[in-house]
C-alpha cells in the first residue's frame, strides 16, 4: 500500500492546486499536465520540528539570584534544510524557573519555523 502523501501548493499556483493544497493523495500525485507542486509524506506533517536544544545555565554575576541560560536551537524545516539560533533569557528562580526556560526556547523554536522558507527555489507550479 502506498503512503499517504500530502500535496503542497506553494508561490504562484493556480486555483486547482490551491483548492488541493494540503489534502491527502497518493505519492507523486499531479493535479494536471505540466504540474510542478509537490507531495510530501504524511509523516513529515508539513511541521517544523525542533531538533536540538542545548541550554546552558550561567549566574548572573549583576543581579543576585538570579540565573541567565543561554540556549541554541536548530529546527528541521518542513521541506527540507534547518535554521538554528542561539539565545538567552533572565531566569528568576522564585517563580517557576523551568517553565519560563522552555517559554524562552519555545519562542526561539518559533521564530526559527516562521524564518523557514516553504516555497523551494526551482518551485513552479505549472
Amino acid at each position: 500500500m502506498e503512503e499517504d502523501h500530502t500535496f503542497v501548493a506553494s508561490g504562484d499556483s493556480c486555483p486547482v492546486c490551491m483548492s488541493l493544497d494540503g489534502s491527502t493523495v497518493p505519492a507523486g500525485y499531479t493535479a494536471h499536465d505540466n504540474c510542478l507542486c509537490r507531495t510530501v509524506p504524511k509523516a513529515k506533517d508539513l511541521r517544523c520540528q525542533s531538533v536540538s536544544d542545548n541550554i546552558d545555565f550561567e549566574p548572573d554575576i549583576m543581579r543576585s539570584g538570579h540565573i541567565i541560560a543561554s540556549f541554541e536551537v536548530t529546527v528541521e524545516c518542513p521541506l527540507g534544510g534547518y535554521a538554528s539560533a542561539s539565545g538567552y533569557t533572565d531566569i528568576d528562580p522564585s517563580e517557576n524557573p523551568i517553565e519560563e526556560l522552555w517559554d524562552a526556547v519555545g519562542q526561539l523554536a518559533d521564530d526559527l519555523c516562521d524564518s523557514c522558507d516553504d516555497t523551494p527555489d526551482d518551485f513552479r507550479c505549472c
